[in-house]
Parts: structure tokens; C-alpha cells; sequence
């Protein structure tokens, strides 16, 4: 927890190559090399798994709808965007919710030694983003699905700031204890004192309101 640069810094390609094919082919030998690698290449693979999930675990179906809240007008204020953000999150299956409020606990623990590792939400949020939410390969990137006249650059470099932004927002949420139920809330997976939550969010509030 305390390594800098914690999930930000990329493992050995040989040593995530070696664990992958370890843990597809004898989970017994993937355990033993996690011992041997450094915390880079395990962080490694676990970023691999996700990113190469067949679809991403906010779902083809739903990013674009995460990402249109995202990006909703300011006419409504930021509780209009939080509304629309956590009625998309609550439409999720429940499989994928708990997942990823498991996920979510696990960075704001990462997040909790800030002070060491130099990982703070949004930065955990700039690499996790774009893993967790991805558009499907049958969509044109940006605009949540749409915009199939964008310059593909720009679209994808406006892609990854809302996948970063929409990350960021729950994990601020998860770390000022409003994580909600949303449907889903396994016992194991709310905030507990291993993540302080909204009684100290001093050391989770650092980064800028979401906009």
C-alpha cells in the first residue's frame, strides 16, 4: 500500500506476461509467483484482467448513459448531475455493482496512504477510469455513442476525461461515506474504520469538486 506510485507505475511485461499464463493455466503456481514478483507486476495484472474483460464492468449497454450524465448540462447543478450518475450506477446488474464497490473500497484504502504512495483519487481515477469504463467496439467513441463526424482523437481524449471524472465521482462518494445503497450493498463492502469515511474526509476531499 505505502509503494509509490502504486497502480500508476507498470510491472515487468515479462513477469505480468508470466502470471497471466500462470493464473489461466495453474492457479497454484500464479499464487506462488505473486511472492516473487514485485508489487508492480501484481498491481500489473490485475489492471490486464480488467482491461481485457470482454466488456468493461460498467457495462457496452450503459456508458453511454453514464456518459451523457457526465456531461449533462449545468442547468440542473451538480445534485442533478449526482442524481442522474447514481440512477445509471443503480440500473447496473448486481453482479457488476458488487464488483465494483469492492473495487472502489479497495482504492480508497490505497488511497488512505496517500501520503507514501502519492496516489490520490484522481489519480486512481485517471488509471481505472478508462479500464472500468470503456465504450463497446460496436459504438463510435465519444459523445456516449455519438458524434460519428468527431475527429476519433479528440473523441477518445474527451472519452477518458468523463471515464476518469465518472470514477472520480465514486470514489469521492465511497470516501465521504455516501457510497448509498443504489440497489446492491453487500454487508462487507460498505466503509468501515479500514476506510474512513464521513468521519474524517479531510484526507479524501483534497481533489477539486467534480464539475
Amino acid at each position: 500500500m505505502n509503494e509509490v506510485g502504486i497502480y500508476r507505475v507498470s510491472g515487468s511485461a515479462s513477469d505480468v506476461s508470466r502470471l497471466k499464463k500462470s493464473f489461466e493455466t495453474n492457479s497454484y503456481e500464479a499464487e506462488q509467483l505473486l511472492k516473487e514478483v514485485d508489487i508492480h507486476s501484481v498491481t500489473g495484472i490485475l489492471k490486464l484482467y480488467l482491461r481485457e474483460l470482454p466488456e468493461a464492468l460498467f457495462t457496452d449497454e450503459l456508458y453511454p448513459k453514464f456518459f451523457e450524465a457526465f456531461n449533462s448540462s449545468t442547468n440542473g447543478g451538480a445534485s442533478s448531475k449526482i442524481k442522474k450518475l447514481n440512477e445509471c450506477f443503480a440500473t447496473l446488474p448486481s453482479f457488476n455493482k458488487d464488483i465494483i464497490n469492492y473495487l472502489i473500497a479497495h482504492l480508497i484504502r490505497v488511497n488512505q496512504h496517500e501520503q507514501n504512495n502519492k496516489m490520490s483519487l484522481h489519480n486512481l481515477a485517471t488509471v481505472f477510469g478508462p479500464t472500468l469504463l470503456r465504450p463497446g467496439s460496436s459504438g463510435p467513441s465519444g459523445s456516449g455513442g455519438r458524434g460519428h463526424s468527431r475527429d476519433p482523437l479528440a473523441a477518445g481524449t474527451v472519452d477518458v476525461m468523463a471515464q476518469a471524472g465518472i470514477l472520480y465521482f465514486f470514489l469521492q462518494n465511497y470516501a465521504l461515506g455516501e457510497i448509498a445503497n443504489r440497489g446492491s450493498n453487500p454487508p462487507n463492502l460498505t466503509p468501515t474504520h479500514s476506510a474512513p469515511a464521513a468521519s474524517s474526509p479531510g484526507s479524501l476531499t483534497s481533489a477539486s469538486e467534480l464539475k
